[in-house]
């Protein structure tokens, strides 16, 4: 079998056990050799759907040219990280344990990502569209985005 990942990661849950649940996960669609990566490609883009429909904020960047191979993902992971984790974080501690609350993240703040038309826009004055859109907490990330799935800035 061969194994092709991809990480679908949820802005609204960042920080591994301090977030309660754990959106960032990564989705094995493993398929036997010689099989269609075109069967791989529609069951990770059914998971983002089906989630993305569900309010997850969720992005997803499919690469042009790029199969199973880290390429231009590892940057895109570091800079969500710099990008979000300031957001999630409070000032101080806010539990007896001393383990931070995360705070929420608010839907029509970031950007929509449009895998169609390639437009970002703001989220709170996005178009509605019948077809899943990503989510990006910032503009940095929503640049990123643009340059990962191969569009001009």
């Amino acid at each position: 079998m061969m194994r092709i990942a991809s990480l679908a990661v949820s802005l609204s849950t960042v920080l591994g056990p301090m977030a309660s649940p754990l959106y960032a996960q990564t989705f094995d669609v493993s398929l036997p050799p010689g099989a269609n990566y075109d069967v791989a490609d529609f069951r990770l883009a059914g998971l983002f759907a089906i989630n993305r429909r569900a309010g997850a904020l969720w992005a997803l960047a499919v690469e042009p040219g790029v199969s199973h191979a880290v390429a231009g993902s590892k940057d895109m992971a570091a800079l969500f990280f710099d990008e979000v984790v300031p957001l999630r974080l409070p000032e101080a501690s806010s539990r007896t344990d001393g383990t931070p609350m995360l705070r929420p993240l608010d839907r029509d703040s970031g950007f929509i990502a449009d895998p169609k038309s390639g437009r970002v826009h703001a989220a709170a004055d996005a178009p509605r569209t019948t077809y899943p859109t990503s989510w990006l907490a910032s503009e940095t990330l929503a640049d990123a985005w643009r340059r990962l799935v191969g569009l001009e800035n």
